[in-house]
């Protein structure tokens, strides 16, 4: 159960690539929905020896009654729409999806690499 002082807004976007005259990827990001989520430190031992010195980086969210999850957790194994082109924008930073479960989905901070756009 999430308590409501809790949660805070986060953008659900989605990323289409085009490639440049010059060769270069550009992403380009359209928003999918908004939503609310509980956001969570990875501070455990387990979580760090997994993502290592990323874990720094890197936040664990859930939402009520898992609606983002299930969205997502369909996107996984899926080839034309898979959850590598979604990420998440909280307060104006974007994080990529690392990995999604049932009750949970960690995020990392985007390096800034792609082209933000709306």
């Amino acid at each position: 159960m999430k308590q409501l002082r809790y949660l805070i807004d986060i953008e659900l976007d989605k990323a289409t690539n085009t490639r440049q005259p010059n060769g270069t990827i550009l992403s380009t990001y359209a928003k999918v929905a908004d939503y609310k989520v509980q956001l969570q430190e990875l501070t455990d031992e387990i979580s760090a020896s997994i993502y290592g010195a990323d874990v720094n980086r890197m936040y664990r969210v859930s939402s009520p009654h898992y609606v983002l999850e299930s969205f997502l957790f369909s996107k996984v194994n899926n080839t034309s729409d898979n959850v590598s082109l979604y990420s998440m924008v909280i307060e104006d930073q974007r994080y990529r999806i690392v990995v999604v479960r049932k009750h949970w989905i960690d995020i990392e901070l985007s390096n800034g690499k792609e082209k933000l756009s709306i």
